[in-house]
């Protein structure tokens, strides 16, 4: 039986890669948005694929694209004001009780839980999850890592192209550095929905495999054809850099601490073993050079 996912936030950066990958799997796709008719520009027509308009600040409409899907999955986008967060969070659980969603796919979208120090942003995804988690709902709740393409933000990695230096991620050079793709999340997630022992689990994801930053250097320089070196920024350097180009001290202390914490990690303290999660959810994982090369 070809199984029906909802796909919230479909235009996305994180959502997007999972309506590609369901589509190649022959499900049924439900995408949602808040502007429905950019989905027509993002994935044209396909038989498999049901577009429409959903927004977490309406209950009812989140309640309409859970209603007869097999699944569905959901992340925080940015929030405009610190009440949204709360009011999406509510919807949610909500949507997903009242449509009786049998299986809800859930990312914190970046680091999440006690194994980091807190700070704003770690604070802010271990709520939600502690929410959802509270909810006793049918989920599976995923805790990406740093997001891979960070380092397609030109503000992120500004003398990458022009003069080989990779100041990103604002960790220590000898550091273990676990990523995860947007690609590698829509992987994992997409394999939850076939796996119903997964409901009721919070699980940390990642990409393979760990680098530090010479190791990372040395893969842009191959995928460049130039020489690449890693010379990275403190937090509190790459914080005040953000925080000035975007006009949001509060953006760029919030990525201080962020990297703060990770770094607190120590060497070796933020690797995940990547391959007992491919055996755990049935997949494979290109590799992050793969990656990389495929931008």
């Amino acid at each position: 039986m070809t199984k029906t996912i909802t796909i919230l936030n479909a235009l996305s950066a994180q959502a997007s890669p999972l309506v590609g990958q369901a589509l190649n799997k022959n499900y049924k796709v439900r995408a949602f948005a808040r502007n429905a008719e950019k989905l027509d520009n993002r994935f044209g027509a396909n038989p498999n694929l049901t577009k429409g308009h959903a927004d977490l600040n309406d209950l009812s409409s989140l309640i309409a694209a859970f209603e007869g899907a097999d699944g569905a999955f959901v992340h925080l986008p940015i929030p405009q004001s610190p009440e949204q967060p709360g009011l999406w969070l509510q919807n949610i659980i909500a949507a997903t009780q009242q449509s009786k969603l049998p299986h809800l796919v859930f990312s914190t979208s970046g680091p999440t839980g006690t194994r980091y120090a807190s700070t704003p942003m770690i604070d802010g995804t271990s709520a939600a999850k502690s929410a959802i988690e509270a909810a006793n709902l049918p989920v599976t709740i995923l805790m990406p890592t740093i997001y891979l393409e960070n380092m397609q933000v030109p503000p992120f990695v500004p003398q990458l192209h022009s003069d080989g230096i990779l100041t990103y991620p604002p960790l220590p050079a000898d550091m273990k550095i676990a990523f995860t793709s947007h690609a590698d999340q829509a992987r994992y997630a997409l394999a939850a929905f076939e796996k119903p022992n997964l409901i009721g689990e919070t699980i940390e994801i990642a990409s393979k495999p760990m680098l530090n930053g010479a190791e990372l250097a040395q893969i842009f320089s191959s995928t460049l054809g130039k020489p690449v070196k890693f010379d990275p920024l403190t937090p509190e350097q790459f914080g005040t850099q953000i925080g000035e180009l975007f006009q949001s001290p509060e953006v760029g202390q919030g990525l201080t601490g962020l990297y703060q914490s990770i770094s607190a990690l120590g060497k070796n303290g933020m690797e995940i073993d990547v391959a007992a999660l491919e055996e755990k959810f049935g997949i494979t994982l290109p590799s992050i050079a793969d990656q990389i090369a495929d931008w």
